[in-house]
This record gives C-alpha cells, sequence and structure tokens, in this order.
C-alpha cells in the first residue's frame, strides 16, 4: 500500500505552541483510531500514514510573516491526499485561504468538529482511500 498522507488546516492565531501541537495531537490520534479499525487487504502500519507538519518553520521572515507562513502550507498542502480543516476553522483567515485552495485545485478535504456525524465521514473518507491505495 502507498503511503496516506495527511494535513491538518487549524486556527492558530492566538494559540500557544502547547495548544496547537496537543490539537494536532488529537486529530492525528482520532484518525488512527479510525484507521486501525477499518479492515484492510493489507495491515496498515503508522507509517504507511503521514501528517504534513505544518507548524514546524524555520526562518520565517519578520514582514509578512503570516503570509509567508500560508504560503509555506499551500506548498506543504499540496503533497496532501486529503486536508482536514479542524473545528472553527471557517473564523481562521488562513483556514478559509487553504479551504478555497482546496476547492479551486480539487485537493480533497474534510470538515471536522469532532462531532458523530464528522467521525463518520473521515471514516468512510478513510475506508475508501485505503481500497484505492490498496489496490494501487
Amino acid at each position: 500500500m502507498s503511503k496516506i498522507t495527511i494535513f491538518i488546516s487549524t486556527p492558530m492565531n492566538g494559540k500557544t505552541r502547547e495548544e496547537i501541537e496537543e490539537r494536532f495531537d488529537v486529530i492525528e490520534n482520532l484518525v488512527w483510531d479510525i484507521i486501525k479499525f477499518i479492515p484492510p487487504k493489507e495491515e496498515i502500519k503508522r507509517e504507511d500514514i503521514c501528517f504534513i507538519n505544518s507548524y514546524d518553520k524555520e526562518n520565517i521572515p519578520e514582514k509578512n510573516s503570516r503570509v509567508w507562513c500560508l504560503g509555506d502550507s499551500i506548498k506543504l498542502m499540496s503533497q496532501a491526499d486529503v486536508v482536514i480543516f479542524d473545528d472553527a476553522w471557517s473564523l481562521a483567515k488562513g483556514c478559509v485561504l487553504e479551504y478555497e485552495v482546496c476547492c479551486s485545485y480539487g485537493i480533497t478535504k474534510i470538515e471536522f468538529n469532532d462531532s458523530g456525524d464528522d467521525i463518520r465521514t473521515l471514516s468512510t473518507y478513510f475506508k475508501q482511500l485505503i481500497a484505492g491505495k490498496s489496490e494501487s
């Protein structure tokens, strides 16, 4: 099976590094919990799932740093099989722009807010994705 690459878009403005990393961990753990219960044609290992780290950035310029970070995130998003938009994404400018990029360029997106419906949507999506990746 080829690797599944996931990008998480979550509001970051006004949050501490710890709060952002904690939210990434919650989503990553939930995705893994969903995936490990999908009956695969072959075993799915942690190394088959890659989460793109959009938070750790080096050499950020002082001028227009948010624009620079957004541009860097969009480059990283281009490598994803799916972008998961976290709770309250629609209230964050950067997340909204990332969403627009997904819409404009056909990148698969899932909106997520910890509800049962969203968890079912994630589960359905990953079942389809894993079935397709197993066949390729």
